[in-house]
């Protein structure tokens, strides 16, 4: 009896040893169309892209030849790229600021209890649900220098006493930029921080309270931590949102006035289809690329291990 069983229960992890390798082959034919997806739509692009970097390749003149690493040699030598740099970081830093600001206060205030709450948390959704171009048509209407509604209410107001063109201006065409991307993106925000204050149990709030922890010192020692991991999150993802800014830019300024609102996002679009340029352009996209993923694993080192 003991030789029978002894027999039989090789048998048995022989079955189930065929069992997970079946298993195995039916999760990978499963996954094989996303991954042949993504593939075509994602990698597919990106090596392409990589490897016109390394190319000469421009329709205007004709040419397409391998040039190495001369495309990236001569983006860091073109005089333009300090200030192309210079205006990324000035434009990064102030819209992804401006966000993350006017998303947490909105999302504080709408987290409250106040009649027509429902209405203002439908209407935080407008900005954001608007494409890019209207939204930034809508501001330019406002910027106009010779009709826009801006010039109209602070000339009224005493606040000034001739129009100023702000989006032909080199001082205020970035400002002015900058405060239609965070008037576009700011309600994403405020409902990602909203989600993560609903789930703060209330108790919490109501035990700082009797310990007589003011407004302030809840907010700081109660929902700022308890908020971390949210915050972090967004804002990985609204840095790489606002690094390859296009559209906001292309609608107000295309890059002017000269040149003081050019972003690395829309200097790749003008080397690409203003110039004609693939070959630069891929490569001005690939240094990009290079600065969101640094960007994104300082983030991760910095903030979100701690979480």
């Amino acid at each position: 009896m003991q030789n029978r069983r002894a027999q039989e229960e090789p048998k048995h992890r022989i079955r189930a040893r065929s069992r997970e390798v079946s298993d195995a082959v039916f999760g990978f034919l499963a996954q094989l169309p996303p991954i042949s997806f993504l593939a075509l739509v994602i990698f597919f692009p990106l090596a392409q892209s990589l490897y016109i970097s390394f190319f000469d390749y421009s329709i205007v003149r004709g040419v397409f030849q391998f040039v190495g690493l001369d495309n990236y040699r001569a983006i860091w030598a073109n005089p333009g790229f300090a200030t192309v740099a210079m205006n990324t970081v000035y434009f990064t830093t102030c819209s992804i600021v401006g966000v993350m600001l006017v998303g947490l206060f909105v999302a504080l205030v709408l987290n409250e209890n106040f009649r027509g709450r429902g209405v203002a948390r439908t209407l935080l959704l407008l900005p954001w649900a608007l494409p890019g171009i209207v939204s930034g048509i809508m501001w330019k209407w406002i910027f106009s220098g010779s009709y826009g509604v801006l010039n109209y209410v602070l000339f009224s107001i005493g606040a000034i006493d001739n129009y100023i063109s702000f989006l032909g201006d080199e001082f205020w065409a970035m400002p002015a930029t900058i405060v239609a991307y965070v008037w576009k993106g700011f309600p994403w925000v405020a409902l990602l921080i909203m989600a993560g204050l609903q789930s703060i149990p209330k108790d919490l709030y109501e035990q700082a309270a009797v310990d007589g922890a003011s407004m302030w010192r809840r907010f700081s020692r109660v929902t700022l931590p308890l908020l971390r991991g949210v915050i972090v999150l967004t804002l990985i993802f609204e840095t790489i949102w606002t690094l390859r800014a296009f559209d906001v830019i292309y609608a107000l300024t295309q890059g002017g006035p000269f040149g003081s609102t050019t972003v690395l996002g829309w200097w790749i679009y003008e080397r690409s289809f203003g110039a004609l340029d693939f070959g630069m352009g891929a490569a001005i996209s690939w240094i990009l690329t290079a600065i969101t993923v640094a960007v994104t694993i300082l983030y991760y080192r910095l903030f979100y291990s701690a979480v």
